[in-house]
C-alpha cells in the first residue's frame, strides 16, 4: 500500500488491479495486526468492487484513460474520507508510515521472522 502515500486508494487499485494482490495485501495487514489501516483497505475495496471492470477496461486499453476518468468520478468522491483516513494514519505512524506495523511485528514475533539454523 505504499502507492497510498503516493497516491490514493483509487490509483492503488489502477497500480495494482489484481484481487488476488488485494487478498494478500489485506491478510497481510491483518497479520501484521495494522487493525485500523486493514479496515481501510477493506472499506476502500469495496467501494472500487462495483468499478473494477471498468478500471480494467480503461488501464488495459491506455493508463490515461482511468486517468482522465478518475480525476472527477465518482469513485474519487466516495473514496475521499477513506483516503483522508489513511493518510491521517500513515501521518500519525510518522516516518516510516505503515512500515511501522512491520518493525513492530518484527520485534514481537521475531520467530515469524527469522529462521536460524543450526
Amino acid at each position: 500500500m505504499y502507492s497510498v502515500r503516493l497516491d490514493d486508494l483509487g490509483w492503488h487499485f489502477a497500480n495494482h488491479h489484481s484481487h488476488p494482490y488485494y487478498e494478500e495485501t489485506l491478510w497481510g495487514l491483518r497479520e501484521l495486526e495494522a487493525q485500523e489501516a486493514a479496515d481501510i483497505f477493506s472499506a476502500s475495496f469495496e467501494l472500487v468492487l462495483p468499478y473494477w471492470d471498468k478500471i480494467g477496461s480503461l488501464i488495459d486499453q491506455d493508463f490515461n484513460l482511468f486517468i482522465d476518468w478518475y480525476g472527477d468520478s465518482e469513485l474519487e468522491k466516495a473514496l475521499t474520507p477513506l483516503n483522508r483516513k489513511i493518510w491521517n494514519l500513515m501521518e500519525r505512524l510518522g516516518y516510516y508510515g505503515l512500515m511501522t506495523y512491520w518493525l513492530v511485528y518484527a520485534r514481537k514475533y521475531p520467530e515469524k521472522v527469522i529462521n536460524v539454523f543450526y
